[in-house]
């Protein structure tokens, strides 16, 4: 560690860290704006993930004869329209209580993305997203009867367009509500979200 100001040039050449005021707690301040950063980033991409389940799972369904259950529109909207402005927003959120306490993670053997991001993303938010929206899609009147009739969308007639619409705008916005309750889940790791509320 070498001084910024007082320092000389030689050892500022060969310290791994400079500092600029010459104050030893901006080292502490620099390790809890790095560890801020990667848990928001963590915490992002959490959040941006959940969503993807359910926005696959309509395509293959219909490879087994379900309805249509979102277009490609609402995949866009959903990406582009909200989950790009929430997952920025992570940015901007304060530190978690005791973040200084937790133990430093490891660069090499602890990835930002591990396997607890992938198990919480896709099995746990995104598999509850894709139940209730499916749910939300069959309980919808007439998609279950034209399931079960099986025939091509192509040959569907102006009511069972109408059916299948309500369909989609039924399974759409089930999935935008799973997505704000991801945010909230997202919020915090550790810290209670009574105590830590909504800073953005």
């Amino acid at each position: 560690v070498a001084m910024g100001i007082r320092g000389t040039e030689v050892a500022k050449d060969a310290a791994d860290i400079v500092l600029q005021d010459d104050d030893f707690s901006s080292i502490i301040n620099g390790i809890e704006q790095g560890r801020l950063c990667s848990s928001n980033l963590r915490k992002s991409i959490m959040y941006t993930l959940c969503s993807k389940v359910p926005q696959f799972a309509p395509t293959l369904a219909m490879v087994f004869g379900v309805p249509e259950a979102l277009t490609i529109a609402q995949v866009l909207l959903i990406d582009i329209g909200t989950d790009i402005w929430t997952a920025i927003a992570y940015a901007f959120q304060p530190a978690e209580s005791r973040l200084m306490a937790r133990a430093p993670r490891h660069p090499k053997l602890v990835k930002l993305a591990d396997w607890g991001v992938g198990v919480y993303s896709y099995c746990y938010i995104g598999m509850l997203q894709c139940f209730f929206c499916w749910l939300m899609f069959f309980l919808t009147p007439g998609i279950w009867d034209l399931f079960m009739q099986g025939e091509d969308p192509k040959h569907y007639s102006k009511e069972q367009e109408l059916t299948n619409t309500k369909g989609k705008t039924m399974y759409y916005w089930t999935l935008m509500m799973g997505q704000i309750a991801a945010a909230i889940s997202t919020t915090t790791e550790r810290q209670s979200l009574m105590s830590y509320c909504f800073p953005n």
